[in-house]
């Protein structure tokens, strides 16, 4: 390209730090999902111990952090990534019923419904799993 190029010189660095940082969101966010689980999953596992704290805190994280993902995506990329907004999207849905979830657990522990509310949480840490998957 040479001397007329009008490429500047920076741009190949500007490039590659922000190949770099969407990877390390990217990292993150994945294991946040897999924290999420992880936990979640455990205090599960203590009997008669109630899971709505963790849930929504757990949750909350996880929303907060997918939020951000989406935020440095639509930075960087715009509307142009496609596979990238997909997996933002479906985080935000997923936390977000966690979160509702959560919320409902801690209200009502000790409820007729809280058994389907923690059979519906069950099944939501597969999809968490997955996403969590996709991401790293």
């Amino acid at each position: 390209m040479g001397c007329c190029s009008s490429r500047s010189p920076s741009s190949p660095l500007a490039s590659s730090v922000a190949a770099r940082a969407e990877a390390q969101t990217k990292a993150a966010s994945a294991f946040t999902a897999l924290a999420n689980v992880f936990f979640v999953s455990l205090v599960a596992l203590i009997p008669h111990t109630g899971v709505g704290i963790p849930v929504l805190v757990m949750s909350t994280i996880a929303l907060l952090n997918t939020v951000q993902m989406g935020r440095d995506l639509w930075r960087s990329e715009g509307v142009r990534a496609g596979r990238e907004w997909v997996l933002v999207l479906s985080g935000i849905v997923v936390f977000g019923f966690e979160l509702r979830l959560g919320w409902d657990l801690f209200r009502n522990p000790a409820s007729a419904a809280s058994e389907v509310y923690l059979d519906t949480l069950a099944f939501l840490m597969l999809g968490i799993y997955g996403i969590a998957l996709a991401r790293a």
